[in-house]
């Protein structure tokens, strides 16, 4: 997990609204639930999903804002979890 510091280091980094999709050209939703990880830890899980092909990318978080922002960070950058 990151820390605080780093969080907001990258929240800081990332632009207001998030990127047309790469691949399609349309817009992007995000969503958060919550769940558990692979060892049954409780927290978050983000994504950020294209809302006309269906790519997205998620990340886990114990909170609910770290969970995004490394969601919308993944986005930004292209990472794909088809």
């Amino acid at each position: 997990m990151k820390s605080p510091e780093v969080i907001d280091r990258i929240e800081k980094s990332l632009p207001q609204t998030l990127r047309k999709c790469r691949y399609c050209g349309e817009g992007a939703e995000e969503y958060v639930r919550a769940d558990r990880n692979y060892d049954g830890t409780r927290g978050y899980i983000a994504t950020v999903r294209c809302t006309g092909c269906g790519v997205s990318v998620f990340a886990f978080g114990l909170d609910i804002r770290p969970a995004l922002v490394m969601a919308k960070s993944y986005w930004e950058k292209g990472v794909c979890d088809v």
